[in-house]
């Protein structure tokens, strides 16, 4: 809000700085302050006009406004992505299943939230002025949940309510050949849209996975913020070691269901493979005891439960 030309346009205004947009009612509610007469006539509002007509230029390019999306298909480290949110924001993981918010970061040695507000701001000044920010990331250890990201000034919000389509049994994939299908696979590569589901490699497929971020701001830097980001992703190498985790954990659990005495009853043998693999001991991914993030839903569990699934728009 600082970077609004509110005093400029109406002098008179009360500006409020909030967290989460929690403002005191008596500050909002029957002020009996707004006075159509003298916010019409305002000195702020009268010289906009006659600037728009002098030949200045009065668009949002004009005066700085810009925007621009991240797009990127490899998958974020999820220590240096959570850094990189802490250092530049105050944000907060959202639980998908309480709907209640937890701060990064309240064990920071800067007690006060408005610390915390003012080292954001000034950590992330040099990327110009971030307004706003929206959209979907991938973390390399999390290939099942779609992260979703908001942000309005420093305040950021981190959560995930859906799973990528890729992810999703094949009893919920579209008919090869329908505009249904060709909606669902809209946003794999073009390489993997005419793949039949059983040919898709369960490692190395992408899908729809991807970091897609619409960054909003004033006099913004645009290298300097892709780079940054560019910083969180996986390397080659990194991305290598995950897969061959991946990999791995296909092999066991094949084996595992090979191993089982098939009975000729399609329900009773799918049980037992079921049984077989929940058996197999776990073993974590290379990148798990590094992320910091809050647990996300298990989409697996909820398609037990429930018919339709929550998938990526």
């Amino acid at each position: 809000i600082d970077a609004m030309p509110h005093a400029e346009l109406n002098p008179r205004a009360t500006v409020l700085e909030t967290t989460n947009s929690a403002a005191p009612l008596d500050q909002l509610l029957l002020t009996n302050r707004f006075d159509f007469e003298a916010t019409s006539t305002a000195a702020g509002w009268v010289q906009s006009l006659k600037q728009a007509g002098s030949g200045r230029d009065t668009t949002l390019g004009g005066i700085g406004f810009q925007n621009f999306v991240y797009k990127k298909r490899t998958p974020f480290h999820p220590k240096r992505l959570h850094d990189f949110l802490a250092e530049h924001f105050v944000f907060y993981e959202v639980s998908s299943s309480t709907g209640e918010s937890s701060e990064e970061g309240s064990a920071d040695p800067e007690k006060t939230l408005e610390q915390r507000r003012a080292r954001a701001a000034k950590n992330s000044k040099k990327f110009g002025t971030l307004l706003r920010s929206k959209g979907w990331f991938w973390i390399g250890n999390r290939p099942v949940g779609i992260g979703e990201w908001s942000q309005a000034g420093v305040i950021g919000r981190l959560g995930c309510n859906a799973q990528w389509r890729i992810t999703a049994p094949e009893e919920y994939w579209p008919e090869q050949g329908t505009p249904e299908r060709a909606k669902f696979v809209e946003d794999f590569p073009d390489d993997e849209k005419d793949e039949d589901y059983e040919d898709l490699d369960q490692v190395t497929a992408i899908g729809d996975r991807r970091n897609e971020i619409v960054f909003i701001g004033i006099d913004l830097e645009r290298d300097k913020l892709e780079k940054a980001l560019d910083a969180c992703l996986l390397t080659t190498q990194e991305w290598m070691q995950h897969q061959q985790w991946h990999q791995a954990q296909v092999d066991r659990i094949e084996a595992a269901e090979a191993k089982v005495k098939l009975t000729g009853d399609a329900d009773v043998d799918a049980e037992a493979k079921r049984a077989a693999v929940e058996a197999l001991p776990e073993v974590p991914a290379p990148l798990d005891g590094v992320d910091p993030f809050e647990p996300w839903p298990d989409f697996e569990d909820e398609e037990e439960d429930d018919e339709e699934m929550e998938m990526g728009e």
